[in-house]
């Protein structure tokens, strides 16, 4: 069995984030960095914070002196951690081989809050794994809903 595919609070996309972080901080005028040590703070921060001040309190427990220069970077932690997903889902998907069981073109079916759709599968991204968008059927178009969902792996 393989693990599960990759989210925003896995340890190697905050890593991941957290080396695209320190590369800001370490250009802030001043600013004196134990890369090794401070990147792990900053990754565990990263996993435990829940938004930009959760990740600075988080940061000041460790014993970081938190500037306006180091904030302003800290609110663009969202935007890091999504850079980082998308590298950590490929290589997931290479190493543990996922492939999408439905070809182009095969009608599939599923529920989105609560609502039963039939659709058909129009593209599969391999190097993502199972996403897939789907053009719907009669009934979605009809009710102009398009299905794009995750489909059970």
């Amino acid at each position: 069995m393989r693990p599960p595919r990759p989210t925003l609070n896995d340890p190697a996309v905050c890593a991941a984030a957290a080396a695209i972080l320190m590369q800001r901080i370490a250009a802030c005028d001043g600013y004196d960095l134990n890369v090794e040590s401070d990147l792990v703070d900053l990754a565990n921060a990263l996993a435990d914070g829940e938004n930009a001040f959760g990740v600075a309190r988080e940061l000041d427990d460790a014993g970081w002196s938190i500037s306006d220069d180091v904030m302003e970077i800290l609110l663009d932690h969202d935007v890091a951690l999504f850079d980082a997903l998308p590298v950590a889902v490929k290589a997931w998907v290479a190493e543990h081989g996922v492939a999408c069981r439905f070809a182009v073109g095969a009608s599939v079916r599923g529920k989105v809050q609560g609502t039963e759709y039939v659709g058909e599968v129009t593209q599969v991204d391999a190097e993502e794994g199972p996403l897939r968008g789907a053009r719907p059927g009669a009934r979605a178009r009809a009710q102009g809903q398009w299905l794009a969902r995750r489909l059970p792996q």
